[in-house]
């Protein structure tokens, strides 16, 4: 690539997506890890990048090449619709929650799995379900719940379940349903949105760290 071509596309995107980021800086955007630094760097020129700049970052221009897919990601993730499942969805619907109870070493009877969905399209229950339709294929979806708080008077935000299909993962499917979860608990006006995941479930917690902070509490259960 040329010096500042990729940069500045990057650049023209969301130039405001980093206002508080310092150039040169290490801090997170919402871009993630893998560039950080590019992104800080466009939103601080907001131009093309000379000579001297490209020379000041981090990597080779290997990496840079590889910061630029992140924009054609970006682009691509566009294409992601998401929204509420519907009574025709249940099929797609459950092929990935079954994914989603084989990845935890789990297997809810089918009576469960079809209380679920009734009460996901009950209005006097507090359970929710979004899907993320990638090109018209459902792709991730995710289950949230309200609850009480004795702590706040607005409800809290459970997010119960998040799955994306495997080929979809790392393409920002997970993140735009966090979003989305996100900006329902706030119209509900809930004061939080929090999840629980597995210790061993590194790969998702990159993304858990870059969207949320971690809360240093531990979860202990009493089976009944």
């Amino acid at each position: 690539p040329q010096p500042g071509d990729q940069l500045f596309k990057i650049a023209i995107v969301a130039p405001n997506r980093c206002r508080r980021t310092q150039p040169w800086g290490a801090r997170r955007s919402a871009w993630g890890d893998g560039n950080q630094h590019v992104f800080s760097l466009a939103c601080f020129y907001k131009r093309s990048i000379t000579k001297n700049d490209w020379n000041r970052l981090p990597g080779t221009v290997a990496a840079v090449t590889q910061y630029a897919g992140s924009y054609s990601q970006f682009m691509a993730n566009n294409r992601v619709e998401v929204r509420g499942l519907a009574h025709e969805d249940r099929a797609e619907w459950e092929v990935l929650f079954k994914g989603y109870q084989i990845f935890y070493k789990t297997d809810l009877p089918p009576d469960v799995v079809d209380l679920t969905w009734k009460r996901f399209h009950d209005p006097s229950e507090p359970m929710h379900v979004l899907g993320a339709f990638v090109d018209g294929r459902l792709d991730g979806i995710v289950h949230y719940i309200f609850h009480r708080s004795c702590w706040t008077q607005g409800d809290y935000c459970y997010l119960q379940d998040l799955f994306t299909r495997e080929g979809s993962r790392g393409k920002g499917v997970g993140r735009r349903l966090i979003a989305a979860v996100k900006e329902a608990a706030i119209a509900a006006g809930a004061s939080r949105v929090h999840w629980l995941t597995h210790e061993t479930n590194a790969e998702a917690m990159v993304l858990y760290n870059q969207v949320a902070e971690r809360s240093g509490f531990l979860q202990y259960r009493i089976r009944l």
